[in-house]
């Protein structure tokens, strides 16, 4: 991180934020409150505003992820279409603990607010790849499939 931030201007301008979070995840696999405190200092504003702009978006992650990082849409068109099953059949598969991590480091599990197809939900995002219009089976063959 500290030769990352060294090669970073001094002053940012607000509109360089989000370009450096992409990049700063993509080297580093996650935001850290480190790194946004950093930040937060060369672009004169506050850690809270620059986690602000981070949480909005779905792609960043504040901590290390596995090797399948699963996001399930809690938003309220997905609530709507029963994601607590669709969430009970994920971490019966993958055997993920309260906290959402499998024990062998495979799969990771977060809600996040949305995952932009919400006419399309369920939706489940693993990694880079959408899933839509999820049912019970389909969470059984997706998992099935990563074994």
């Amino acid at each position: 991180m500290e030769k990352y931030l060294k090669d970073l201007k001094s002053e940012i301008d607000r509109s360089e934020i989000l370009p450096i979070l992409i990049d700063y995840q993509e080297k580093f696999g996650f935001l850290n409150y480190d790194f946004i405190s950093a930040l937060s200092e060369r672009a004169n504003l506050p850690a809270g505003n620059i986690y602000g702009i981070a949480s909005f978006y779905p792609q960043f992650n504040f901590s290390p992820k596995a090797k399948y990082n699963i996001k399930l849409c809690s938003g309220i068109s997905c609530h709507l279409k029963n994601i607590k099953e669709l969430k009970a059949e994920i971490f019966k598969h993958t055997k993920l603990n309260s906290n959402g991590f499998s024990s062998d480091g495979k799969y990771s599990f977060e809600f996040v607010n949305c995952l932009g197809a919400c006419a399309q939900g369920p939706v489940m995002k693993i990694n880079d790849k959408h899933y839509i219009n999820l049912t019970k089976m389909d969470i059984i063959k997706i998992f099935h499939e990563l074994e």
